[in-house]
């Protein structure tokens, strides 16, 4: 009756969650994977991470005896699992094995330069007629580029460097499971230069000058000179138009 009660609360023991999302066939990483680690009593956030281009991830330390991880792959497929800890400074090495596949390359110039971090993206008409795009997990300054969780199907992949030349090819995933390596080469380029003058011989100074290939389908801009000329480098070679000041002239290159 009136005594004091002394109540001692230990804290949950502090660890690491680390490991390594792989796809299909168990043994690739996944990169670009979104990890995050969650209490289980609470419902807390606790950490995230997001997967190296070997789709190794480490978290911590946290503090929490019961522990929830999740991930979500960069095409949308998830998975989660539980783990604890029981002691100070443990490791808990949580991997997962996602139903997802993965392609991967270089993309190159015609000399055989890297792009580097090449724009690339890959398009795909499912069963019921829609066309689905899939977009990078990684790319880098080597030419380098994975894209994860196509469907076992054909597509149609496109890459890109920053000035907008560009190539698009076709491939087949015949099982989720096996790697597709698929290394795409820009088409080789020329230098377009030249100068727009008026029958008079006086020159469009400060124009916009647009070029485009010969079905129209994508465009380069320009502004022209003081003495009117313009150059336009890394064009791909074949048949070009090009107009300024409502004036348009078709060429062809080789």
């Amino acid at each position: 009756h009136g005594g004091l009660i002394q109540i001692t609360i230990a804290p949950p023991p502090s660890g690491t969650v680390q490991g390594t999302i792989y796809t299909a066939d168990g043994v690739t990483g996944v990169p670009g994977a979104y990890v995050a680690v969650y209490d289980v009593r609470s419902g807390g956030y606790l950490g995230a991470f997001g997967t190296d281009v070997n789709g190794a991830y480490t978290i911590g330390p946290i503090r929490v005896d019961d522990f929830r991880v999740a991930v979500t792959a960069p095409n949308g497929t998830t998975a989660e699992q539980t783990g604890s800890f029981t002691a100070d400074g443990q490791i808990a090495t949580v991997d997962f094995t996602l139903p997802v596949s993965i392609v991967r390359g270089t993309v190159t110039y015609a000399d055989g330069s890297p792009v580097q971090w090449p724009n690339v993206l890959a398009r795909q008409t499912d069963a019921a007629g829609s066309l689905n795009t899939y977009y990078p997990a990684y790319t880098d300054g080597a030419g380098a580029y994975a894209l994860v969780g196509i469907p076992a199907d054909r597509f149609d992949l496109t890459a890109q460097d920053s000035r907008g030349l560009q190539k698009t090819v076709s491939a087949t995933i015949a099982d989720i499971a096996v790697p597709l390596t698929l290394d795409v080469q820009l088409p080789p380029t020329m230098t377009v230069q030249g100068t727009f003058t008026d029958a008079a011989g006086v020159p469009f100074v400060d124009e916009q000058v647009v070029l485009t290939d010969a079905d129209g389908t994508w465009a380069r801009y320009e502004w022209s000179g003081s003495d009117g000329s313009f150059t336009f480098d890394s064009i791909p070679v074949g048949a070009f138009q090009i107009q300024a000041d409502r004036k348009s002239t078709r060429l062809n290159s080789s």
